[in-house]
């Protein structure tokens, strides 16, 4: 498993981005694939960034993994209070855009492109893994 830990923190986005990316084109996954999970990571870094540490600074560490040659799984892990993102209830998508609450749409949207969604706390850490599908639905094994 690689992995990388950096500071909670806006400027970290790059980094972990470029840390995701050389690993998704050397997969050869096709580039909307390989967009829709970098933007399933930039959404979660930034509720981690925004929201895991109110008291003060934290670390994020990002680390993937290929399951069984079938699916990319991505983890992210932060120390800051439990939160369960699967608690969270889906957004409201009727209202017109300026109408609408603020927050919900990243995980909502990271909900929607892995096919898998998991979330455990412990140790004094929140971690997240997400796994996207390696084979495009129809192919044959």
């Amino acid at each position: 498993m690689n992995s990388l830990r950096l500071p909670a923190a806006m400027e970290s986005l790059e980094g972990f981005r470029i840390f995701l990316e050389q690993e998704l084109e050397q997969l050869g996954l096709p580039q909307g694939r390989r967009l829709e999970i970098e933007l399933v990571l930039e959404e979660l870094l930034t509720n981690i960034i925004r929201y895991a540490y109110p008291r003060g600074q934290g670390e994020v560490e990002v680390s993937y993994f290929i399951e069984a040659n079938l699916r990319f799984c991505l983890s992210l892990k932060d120390w800051g209070p439990s939160f369960n993102p699967l608690e969270a209830g889906p957004p409201d998508l009727n209202p017109d855009l300026a109408q609408r609450s603020i927050g919900g749409l990243g995980v909502y949207l990271a909900r929607k492109l892995a096919n898998h969604f998991e979330y455990h706390y412990e140790a004094g850490a929140n971690r997240v893994t997400l796994c996207f599908d390696l084979t495009p639905p129809g192919a044959d094994s």
